[in-house]
C-alpha cells in the first residue's frame, strides 16, 4: 500500500510572509504553508488600500434646478378599488349538487340489497 500523503514540512521550516503551516496529513503534521494573510489585496499592517490603488474620488455636481422636469407625485388610494361581489353562490351551489348525488348513489346502491 502506497501512503498518499505528503510528507511533513521539516522540523524548524520557515513559511514565507503572510503564510503559516498547514494541511495537515494523517498524522496532524503540517504539509504545505497556508495563507493568513490579515487582508488580501491590502497592506497588512493598516489594512488599507495603496494610496496610488485607487483615483480620487470626484467632486459632486450640484442637482439641476433650471430646464427640470417638475416632478409629479400621484396620490395613494385610502381604500381597495371596488371588485364587485364575492363569487360564492355558484361554487357553493355545485357543492351542495355534487354531494346531494353522491347521497343518492348511496342510498340507491343500499337499496338493492347484496350482489348474488
Amino acid at each position: 500500500m502506497t501512503d498518499d500523503f505528503p510528507p511533513p514540512l521539516p522540523d524548524g521550516y520557515e513559511c514565507p510572509p503572510y503564510t503559516v503551516p498547514g494541511w495537515l496529513n494523517q498524522d496532524g503534521l503540517p504539509t504545505a504553508c497556508v495563507g493568513d494573510h490579515p487582508c488580501p489585496g491590502f497592506d497588512p499592517v493598516t489594512c488599507e488600500a495603496p494610496a496610488d490603488e485607487f483615483p480620487p474620488a470626484l467632486p459632486l455636481d450640484p442637482l439641476p434646478t433650471e430646464n427640470a422636469a417638475p416632478v409629479v407625485v400621484q396620490p395613494v388610494p385610502r381604500e381597495l378599488a371596488e371588485t364587485g361581489p364575492a363569487q360564492v353562490v355558484e361554487p357553493f351551489a355545485w357543492a351542495v349538487a355534487i354531494l346531494l348525488m353522491g347521497v343518492i348513489v348511496f342510498v340507491a346502491s343500499r337499496d338493492r340489497g347484496p350482489r348474488v
